[in-house]
């Protein structure tokens, strides 16, 4: 049973090409940090954009682990920090966690 997580961050209104830049840093620090893949998608029009960060996992016990080594790290928070105190460039992140039904 695999797990897809889907963290969606709503961008403030002129600020696409900052929030795709830091979106990009925090996907590579993740990578970096857990040697697993993340998906990054972007949906919308004119000003009202949201940006997706996926991350598939085997299990659900397999989020926890991963979730504890990620958030340990201070570049995360850093990272974090910036971009949703600091610079302001999300109004909104939902956390999504879908668990696969059946693959064909």
């Amino acid at each position: 049973m695999s797990v897809t997580n889907f963290a969606i961050y709503t961008v403030a209104v002129g600020r696409i090409a900052e929030a795709e830049a830091w979106m990009a840093e925090m996907g590579s620090l993740f990578n970096e940090i857990t040697g697993k893949k993340v998906k990054i998608l972007k949906e919308g029009w004119g000003d009202a954009y949201k940006m997706i960060f996926i991350t598939e996992y085997e299990n659900i016990g397999e989020t926890e682990v991963v979730g504890e080594k990620v958030f340990s790290d201070k570049r995360v928070a850093d990272g974090l920090e910036k971009g949703m105190k600091e610079t302001q460039l999300f109004t909104n992140v939902e956390n999504k966690f879908y668990t696969t039904i059946m693959e064909s």
